[in-house]
């Protein structure tokens, strides 16, 4: 009997990976192994009898939504070692598939779990009910039993200099715990053959640069010290001197180089201490010395690098040579290369192809998916986002700095029939965006709501909510033309993700600097980005400017405080090309640390023989020339039970 086929029109999960081909699958009463074509789209899993079934688009046997669906690989099922479990929301018996390689088999891992990620934030209908901290302390396992199955870890590595590295791994951490799929209902073993692997992931969140300067300055200099690295290039960064921010990046790598020797013992007693099933990086300045450490102590565990740039310039070399010798950890480390730019340095540096997780764009945090999603649903151009946004409870280590500020009622972009406009530079703002929202609402002030997000820079804050506070106290007939456009105008300080979320949804333009981050995250969103290229434009986002003018996805202008007149029917021209972008590197990642987790903990651990009745359903392995026919893609000639 076949399931009713899901809805696979919805242009909420367009953006769900697709994959095809055969694959053997399980029937489920006679337990007999039958090739099937096997297809993914928008979130939903078919098979076909045969290939030219699905060609002429007939009914397919089965539909299975990947919405909620437990996927895991599984230990070998009869005569078939590469098998996947997966399991519809609120079922009880596996859907098994089986694949003819290990490789095979996880590229269909990382699909289906990229699907069930995506396929579960597009249909909520909100954005993902994401544990604030005091939750995730509650949650937190008990101290483990000696004796017991560990608990698995991962490890994430950020950096604080900027806001994109923290960003990232708050934005793949907070995907792994609103994704965490189900334990199959019912009695049976693990989907993966081991019981510890059914319990929740824990993320380890560490900042990389105090284990730096503890491995250069030893633990108690380290404590002490007045100010770290980090603390310089963010002082920079907060004055908008970006050129001696990154000159402080060149003497801080520096320091890393000509301590190397220390900073891998050190980073090897650390991991040997910790023992995480997966190492993220999120600052890809440290791949040698956290390679070099993996390979002396956890040779098994794979190290995963999100680079939160487009491209590895010269300036910021992210991607070293490729060296696959066992004691330098090659062979464990994976490069998340985030567009074409990306890719293509990384196979120049000499990365195999299974080492390179080539997603579309920079990682973005899923609650911009469930918002855009939430648009779409409601058919509004944001209405229902601020709502979403603020209900997702979510926290990210940031702090807001707008308590006393005055916020007008937002909706969908229109705020008393003006259309808003978002000034974002990330993390620090700096004092000329005093200067270029003065030139927005001097030319288009009649027309828009400005929202300015200062990020850490209080001093800032402070001064443009003065001016705001000014705009709305004196008398109207008294009030200059800028003042009165300034009395419409919302100030925030470094806020929550949900809040920048409720901000930029529905908006008219973001203007900033070309940052990946805001930049990726706008075009998430459907709006376009506004920005500049000149002489202080930072080394690693002149490929920015280049990836929105190819992509057709904002606007550059020469300098932000001299925008176009026509800026807003300029960003309208643009939408037409955010219509088809698409990105889901949080969701990618996030399945590549589950796979990595398996992988660790010996999801391939030997299963107990086959018994009959299991497996291929008559005790014996299939035909060599049937499974090299089967891997190049050509149809099975096997016997097909009725069943599916």
């Amino acid at each position: 009997m076949m399931d009713p086929d899901p809805d696979d029109g919805d242009e909420r999960t367009h953006d769900a990976p697709r994959r095809a081909g055969w694959l053997w699958k399980r029937s489920d009463h006679l337990h007999r192994f039958n090739g099937r074509w096997v297809e993914t789209k928008g979130g939903v899993l078919r098979y076909w009898a045969s290939r030219s079934a699905a060609a002429r688009a007939r009914r397919p046997r089965r539909s299975v939504s990947l919405a909620g669906a437990y996927v895991a690989p599984a230990s070998r099922v009869g005569s078939h070692p590469y098998c996947l479990h997966v399991v519809p929301a609120g079922a009880k018996v596996p859907l098994i598939l089986a694949c003819a390689t290990d490789a095979e088999r996880g590229e269909w891992l990382e699909v289906l779990l990229v699907g069930a990620m995506i396929a579960a934030s597009a249909l909520s209908g909100s954005a993902p009910k994401l544990p604030s901290p005091g939750a995730r302390e509650a949650a937190a396992p008990a101290a483990e039993d000696p004796a017991g199955p560990r608990a698995p870890r991962a490890l994430f590595l950020y950096g604080r200099g900027g806001g994109g590295h923290l960003a990232s791994a708050v934005a793949v951490r907070d995907c792994l715990e609103s994704h965490t799929p189900p334990r199959p209902a019912g009695d049976g073993p693990s989907a993966s053959g081991d019981a510890s692997l059914d319990a929740r992931l824990a993320v380890d969140m560490v900042d990389v640069g105090k284990l730096v300067e503890a491995g250069i300055l030893g633990p108690v200099l380290s404590s002490i010290a007045p100010f770290s690295g980090d603390d310089v290039y963010n002082f920079f960064m907060k004055q908008g001197q970006y050129g001696l921010a990154a000159a402080a990046t060149d003497v801080g790598m520096s320091s890393i180089d000509r301590n190397a020797e220390a900073l891998v013992k050190f980073f090897s007693a650390y991991l040997e201490k910790e023992r995480p099933d997966v190492v993220v990086s999120y600052v890809p300045s440290l791949n040698v010395l956290l390679r070099r450490s993996l390979a002396l102590t956890l040779p098994r565990v794979e190290l995963l690098t999100v680079i939160t740039d487009m491209e590895s310039s010269p300036a910021h070399r992210w991607i070293d040579p490729y060296d696959p010798t066992p004691t330098q950890g090659g062979r464990q480390h994976t490069i998340v290369a985030g567009g074409a730019r990306l890719h293509a340095q990384a196979w120049e540096a000499g990365y195999p192809p299974d080492k390179v997780l080539a997603t579309e764009g920079m990682v973005v945090h899923p609650k911009f998916y469930a918002v855009r999603n939430c648009q779409h649903s409601s058919g509004a151009g944001g209405g229902g986002a601020g709502a979403a946004a603020e209900g997702s409870g979510a926290d990210d280590g940031r702090e807001s700095g707008s308590q006393g500020s005055t916020t007008p009622s937002v909706n969908g972009g229109l705020v008393n029939g003006l259309r808003k406009v978002v000034i974002f530079f990330g993390g620090f703002a700096p004092p000329r965006t005093s200067a270029i929202a003065d030139a927005l609402l001097h030319v288009h002030g009649a027309r828009v709501q400005l929202i300015v997000l200062c990020g850490r820079n209080e001093e800032l804050r402070k001064k443009l909510q003065d001016k705001v506070d000014k705009a709305r106290s004196a008398p109207g007939a008294h009030q200059a033309w800028r003042e009165r456009k300034w009395s419409h105008a919302v100030i925030e300080g470094f806020v929550p993700a949900a809040r920048v979320v409720e901000h930029l949804a529905g908006a008219a333009c973001v203007v900033g600097k070309p940052g990946p981050g805001a930049a990726s995250e706008a075009a998430v969103l459907r709006v376009p980005f506004v920005t500049e290229v000149g002489r202080d434009t930072m080394p690693q986002e002149r490929c920015v400017v280049d990836w929105l003018v190819q992509g057709g996805y904002g606007i550059v202008a020469p300098s932000l405080e001299r925008c176009p007149a026509d800026l807003l029917e300029q960003a309208d021209e643009c939408r037409q090309a955010l219509r088809g972008y698409s990105n889901h590197a949080v969701f990618q990642v996030a399945a590549r640390v589950r796979a990595c987790v398996l992988a660790a903990r010996g999801a391939e651990a030997p299963a107990a023989a086959a018994t009959p009745g299991a497996g291929s359903g008559n005790g014996k392995a299939p035909r060599a020339g049937a499974r090299a026919n089967f891997s190049g893609g050509q149809p099975l000639r096997v016997r097909r039970s009725s069943t599916t």
